[in-house]
This record gives structure tokens, C-alpha cells and sequence, in this order.
């Protein structure tokens, strides 16, 4: 046969210095574009004319405005962004004051809850079964209960008397046992009598602003108080709590808010919210230094 030219041998791998195999297929040329077209990428002699293809006026009027409308919206942005927060913040005070409707009535059924929890499960079997008999003189009434409230020798016992049933007997100034069961309406009328009378000058427990108590809307411990009976005081409180008996009218509410380790963050928080405590204790005063920050002084 005819000796044929050499045919390029086809190399399979590529040199570390190339870039691509030698038998890619080159790129086919394109066609000239005309002065005044753009070639679009990627397809080979497809140009865009941008005067002879160019869009008709009402499509390039859209184009124009949807362009000008984004340019807008960019520009205008931050003002949307703070109406949209200024919003955020409206929603959240109401969410917030919705809150705080009946926020009490939730927090107490939900405390309540838990403690039927707890009276469910810690009582001993001793505590269920048998009542702890308080036998209290109408007379002597503050003096009795606070004495059958006194820490016992034993701190289980001590401990057995918060959960066990009361059963109350009032004895006459005669000195004669009234009649009646406890059926729970004697416990409850024992609780109501003692914080009438535990709150009386004359105990010497708890004091108002000045000599007379009359003056102070809530009263506060005395300082001269005797510590032990005001310990059993906070015990009798707290089964008050266990048995979900109001304490009555009296005390101040800086009380509680101590007792519960809130005075820091609720009283102390600012002069208005301690100007509102003191107010229970001594209204006077009170309003005095409430008008000191309306009407403050010279020099002051």
C-alpha cells in the first residue's frame, strides 16, 4: 500500500507544565461581532445587540422604573428597619402587659401546686395519722401559741409539726375547755386571733412610727423583739403557708419582701419603689421625702 504521512501519536497523560491534554478539542472561532454588540458568554455566535436588539420603550420604561423602585428601597432601608423595631417594641409592651394580668393569680396557683406536692409525698406516716393538739387560753392567747411553736428537743419532731393536722381547744377565762371540733374552722379561727393580737403594742414584738401604732399602715419587727418568739413567729407563718391561711392585715410588706430575699431587687432598686415601702411604715415621712424630689431645696 501507499506510504502514509506519520499520524501524531495521542498522549494519555499530561506534563506537570501543561495545563490541558494536547487532543482538546480547540475552541471553533467565533463570528465578528458588529460594533455596538456584546457576546454573550457561553454560547458561541449568539450576540446582544445593544442597539439593534435593543428592548421596545415600554418594556425599557419598566426596566428603568423597577430599577429606580430598588435604588428606593436601598436607600430607604434604615427607616424601614426602625419602624420595623419601633413595632417589635409596641408588640412586646403588650405582650408585657398582657403578662402581667393576673401574673399573681398564675405564680400563686402554681406555688400552691407545689406545695399540695410537697404535703403529698414528705409527711411521715406518723404526721398523717396522728393531730397535734393545741390546747390555747383566750387570754394568754399570743403567749400559747407562740410557746407550742418553740423548736422541740428533737429537730424531727419539730419538723413533724408543720405537716401534722392541728386540732385547736380554747379555754375560757374561767379556765373551762370550750366546746367544739376541729374541723378545721377552729384552726383558722386560732390564726386570725393571733395576728390581730400578735401585732399589739403591748406584745412587744412589732412597732409602727411613733408611739401610736394606728399611724403605720404596715408595721414592722421591733428591735428590741425577742429573737426566739420571732422565730416562732416565721414558723408560724410558714405553716400558715402550708395550710394556705391568710395572716391578716398588719404587717408591712417590707416583711415578706426580706422573708422571700427580694428587698435587694424590688424595694432597693430605686427611691421610688423604697419611697412606696416606707409609705406602709410611716406615710408621713413618706410624702415628706417624695416632695423633696419634686421640690428640692436650694443647695441641696
Amino acid at each position: 500500500p501507499p506510504s502514509q504521512p506519520p499520524q501524531p501519536q495521542r498522549r494519555l497523560f499530561l506534563d506537570d507544565s501543561e495545563d490541558e491534554e494536547e487532543d482538546t478539542p480547540e475552541p471553533q472561532p467565533q463570528p465578528p461581532t458588529e460594533p455596538g454588540t456584546t457576546a454573550v458568554h457561553g454560547s458561541p455566535g449568539v450576540t446582544s445587540a445593544a442597539s439593534d436588539a435593543s428592548p421596545p420603550p415600554a418594556k425599557r420604561a419598566r426596566v428603568e422604573a423597577a430599577g429606580q423602585h430598588s435604588l428606593t428601597a436601598e436607600f430607604a432601608s434604615e427607616p424601614l428597619d426602625e419602624a420595623a423595631a419601633s413595632s417589635a417594641t409596641s408588640t412586646l409592651v403588650v405582650a408585657a402587659d398582657d403578662l402581667d394580668e393576673g401574673a399573681f393569680l398564675r405564680r400563686f396557683l402554681a406555688f400552691r401546686q407545689y406545695v399540695e406536692m410537697l404535703l403529698q409525698y414528705l409527711p411521715s406516716k406518723t404526721a398523717r395519722n396522728k393531730p397535734w393538739r393545741l390546747t390555747v387560753r383566750r387570754n394568754q392567747l399570743c403567749q400559747d401559741v407562740v410557746g407550742h411553736f418553740s423548736p422541740a428537743i428533737k429537730a424531727a419532731d419539730t419538723k413533724l409539726k408543720l405537716f401534722q393536722r392541728t386540732e385547736v381547744t380554747f379555754v375560757d377565762v374561767h379556765g373551762s375547755k370550750e366546746e367544739g371540733e376541729d374541723l378545721g374552722g377552729l384552726t383558722v379561727e386560732l390564726y386570725s386571733c393571733f395576728f390581730r393580737e400578735v401585732l399589739l403594742p403591748d406584745f412587744g414584738l412589732f412597732e409602727g412610727a411613733g408611739d401610736d401604732t394606728s399611724t403605720s399602715i404596715g408595721l414592722l419587727p421591733s428591735p428590741t423583739a425577742d429573737l426566739q418568739s420571732m422565730n416562732n413567729i416565721g414558723r408560724i407563718m410558714c405553716r400558715c403557708v402550708l395550710d394556705d391561711q391568710p395572716l391578716g392585715r398588719g404587717l408591712g410588706r417590707f416583711v415578706f419582701e426580706f422573708l422571700a430575699d427580694a428587698h435587694e431587687w424590688r424595694v432597693f432598686k430605686d427611691v421610688h419603689s423604697a419611697l412606696a415601702v416606707l409609705s406602709d411604715f410611716d406615710p408621713e415621712l413618706s410624702q415628706r421625702w417624695a416632695q423633696l424630689l419634686v421640690q428640692p431645696p436650694a443647695g441641696l
